[in-house]
């Protein structure tokens, strides 16, 4: 019914496979559609459904949920969301509505606390990362995206902070149990999610081909495979996205370090929670549904024209940290841009 009174077509009556498009994210001028969880009893769920559409109006700033999305102004083509095993098993961390969250400031202040209760960073990486959040939310707007490499020994948390700094990330994927690369390139091209790969090994059977991944999937350059039993094909896959992961070591492929925000992890100092109960999965879907209301109210105001070289307090560094930094920098506000700086 919400889809009849908001798009003037009941698109239930469309079920020609040829015009269906499984996809978690659609942007049209008018509209920003993304896939979310169904709250039980939420509005526009039919009985039954877990999985929809939030759909965001850009001139009037209204959200509805649906099932399934068609424009018949732009094509015949339905949009339905992705169910996949992803989804099945909850591997994909999913907002489940879209809420309010005050101000930028207020929002970076909540991801903060949520942070630093559940794992210890260096003092310079707490005021940091909220920002970096940010931006993984509306990476799809900016023509590089810089990955994060947490490194630890055993015991220092390293995998820990990967998972927590995940929950709240843009469509998070803990692609930890991924068995073949072929599995990887479909899930980034699939969700075009943020990755979450633990314990990366220069000793893996997969180094050298993972590594290859990482550093094609930081620009909008398309990587092609053949693959394929019988016939083979090219096909190509669209990776470009957020990706996290751990190691005990630092990397020594200097392409993807140069890529790599790299934060060195130390054994606690102070108390951090055993296990992750309840509250902490119910903090990070809140904080997940604040970011989305974020992302839908900054999506269309992001303009990088003004900085097209870069910013001017910027051009001292290498173009390569130009690169890493400009768009964490981008968010941040004065005193964290200090802080940036002097780091």
């Amino acid at each position: 019914e919400i889809a009849k009174k908001v798009y003037g077509k009941d698109i239930k009556q469309s079920e020609d496979k040829n015009n269906i498009i499984y996809t978690s994210y659609i942007e049209t001028s008018k509209y920003i559609l993304e896939q979310i969880y169904f709250a039980a009893g939420a509005a526009g769920a039919a009985p039954g459904k877990d999985v929809g559409f939030l759909v965001f109006d850009k001139e009037l700033g209204t959200i509805e949920q649906i099932e399934e999305f068609s424009d018949p102004v732009i094509s015949d083509k339905v949009y339905r969301p992705i169910v996949d095993d992803l989804m099945e098993t909850k591997t994909i961390n999913l907002p489940s509505d879209a809420i309010e969250y005050g101000s930028t400031d207020k929002l970076v202040e909540e991801i903060s606390q949520f942070l630093s209760t559940y794992f210890e960073l260096p003092s310079f990486y707490e005021k940091f990362l909220p920002y970096l959040a940010l931006f993984y939310w509306v990476y799809d707007k900016f023509p590089f995206v810089p990955y994060l490499h947490f490194v630890g020994r055993t015991s220092t948390g390293n995998s820990t902070a990967m998972e927590v700094f995940g929950s709240i990330c843009y469509k998070s994927i803990d692609a930890s149990g991924a068995i073949t690369m072929a599995s990887i390139f479909r899930t980034a091209s699939r969700w075009r999610g943020t990755l979450l790969l633990d314990e990366f090994s220069a000793s893996g059977d997969s180094y050298h081909e993972m590594v290859a991944f990482l550093k094609s999937g930081v620009s909008n350059k398309a990587v092609l495979r053949v693959e394929g039993d019988r016939e083979k094909e090219v096909k190509a896959y669209m990776i470009k996205s957020p990706k996290l992961f751990t190691s005990e070591d630092v990397l020594t492929d200097a392409g993807l370090q140069s890529r790599t925000i790299v934060i060195k992890m130390d054994k606690n100092r102070r108390r951090i929670p055993l296990y992750r109960l309840k509250k902490y999965e119910d903090d990070a879907l809140t904080i997940r549904n604040k970011l989305l209301m974020w992302r839908f109210r900054n999506l269309g105001k992001i303009d990088l024209t003004s900085i097209e070289y870069g910013f001017e307090e910027l051009m001292g560094f290498d173009r390569r940290v130009q690169q890493v930094i400009t768009p964490i920098f981008y968010f941040s506000n004065e005193a964290t841009k200090a802080d940036i700086l002097e780091f």
